[in-house]
């Protein structure tokens, strides 16, 4: 579930996306996926893109349910982490 607390990082399918373009994700797909930085929580994230706070909330619900990104705190609560999970990236070079 996702809160205003949640902290989004990438799996390994949304840094190989990053990379790649593997999948192919929409432009507005990967413009969120760019968001997800693996420190900020989603109200920040959301809070950045005033009045598009709706719409790229829908998108990185999205990614979370296709598995380009997953909730980090879910993690810190003490479950397993999986092997998709990958290390948060620094985006600013991007």
């Amino acid at each position: 579930m996702l809160t205003a607390d949640s902290i989004l990082r990438k799996t390994e399918k949304g840094v190989e996306e990053m990379d790649t373009r593997a999948y192919h994700l929409p432009a507005k797909l990967r413009a969120a996926l760019i968001l997800v930085d693996g420190e900020s929580t989603l109200g920040e994230i959301l809070e950045r893109c005033g009045e598009f706070a709706e719409r790229v909330e829908t998108q990185l619900i999205e990614l979370l349910e296709t598995g380009f990104v997953e909730n980090q705190i879910e993690y810190a609560e003490g479950e397993e982490e999986t092997a998709e999970a990958a290390p948060a990236r620094d985006m600013r070079n991007f």
